[in-house]
């Protein structure tokens, strides 16, 4: 392979993996008998791979670098699962969090991963990070998030434990 094809091949690679949707430009509220939950990731190696999310057992959606989706669901307590494939090289690849919902609020979890001090990826090292976050911690990210499209369906599968 010359030089010149090498790069082309790199430089795609790159982009694999990168959400390419609409991007986020503001929460949208919920209706009075409904909660509203983003997941996001914001640009957390490894790039290339994407967690695979379910909520209380449903398989939503599989989650871009700097990608989010959005889910209408009703007040009750939620199991959130952040899944990454065994390839991926993060430790603690499967993470599940539970966590309650009230109706008419909005709610943001982040899919991440740990980084060195250096800010560097290693396989085999990074965690996974599943967590609730507050609108004031979000938003700074969730900016830079664009649309993934979730499993057909899926959003009218969910329901409280």
């Amino acid at each position: 392979m010359n030089y010149k094809n090498a790069l082309c091949v790199s430089i795609a690679l790159m982009f694999i993996g990168c959400a390419s949707g609409t991007k986020f430009t503001s929460a949208v509220q919920p209706t009075n008998d409904t909660a509203r939950l983003y997941v996001f990731r914001p640009s957390s190696p490894p790039y290339l791979y994407k967690p695979t999310i379910y909520i209380n057992g449903i398989k939503v959606a599989e989650l871009s670098n700097k990608g989010y989706f959005d889910v209408n669901i009703k007040s009750g307590t939620y199991n959130l699962r952040s899944e990454w494939s065994m390839f991926s090289g993060v430790v603690g690849r499967i993470t599940d969090i539970e966590f309650k919902v009230e109706s008419g609020k909005t709610y943001y979890a982040k899919i991440a991963t740990t980084v060195n001090a250096y800010g560097m990826y290693i396989a085999g090292v990074a965690k996974n990070i599943t967590e609730i976050i507050d609108s004031s911690s979000a938003m700074p990210i969730i900016v830079e998030c664009e649309l993934v499209e979730k499993y057909a369906d899926a959003e009218n599968q969910i329901g409280p434990k």
